[in-house]
């Protein structure tokens, strides 16, 4: 991502996750990544102001499978029961 134009590319994500009916937003990005990481901490806003759940998993080259495991499931269980409140709150 280029710096001048985090504005309107943030724009058109949030556009494709209403269209779409995303739950929530998984971002998996290269530990160390500077840009992305800087990219990250704008989305994250927008996403947060919108009020789309997203999730950040930073990918550090361990081959290890089950690293991030627990964070994944506990995120889909609250993308769950977030939709389950929603669809009977009324």
């Amino acid at each position: 991502p280029t710096q001048n134009d985090f504005e309107a590319q943030i724009a058109r994500t949030i556009l494709q996750i209403r269209i779409m009916e995303c739950k929530g937003v998984l971002i998996i990005t290269q530990k160390y990544c500077e840009p992305y990481d800087y990219y990250y901490s704008v989305l994250k806003k927008a996403l947060d102001d919108e009020g789309i759940p997203s999730l950040k998993i930073e990918l550090d080259g361990s081959l290890d499978q089950n690293l991030h495991e627990s964070e994944l499931g506990a995120f889909t269980s609250m993308l769950e029961a977030s939709s389950f409140i929603t669809m009977f709150s009324a």
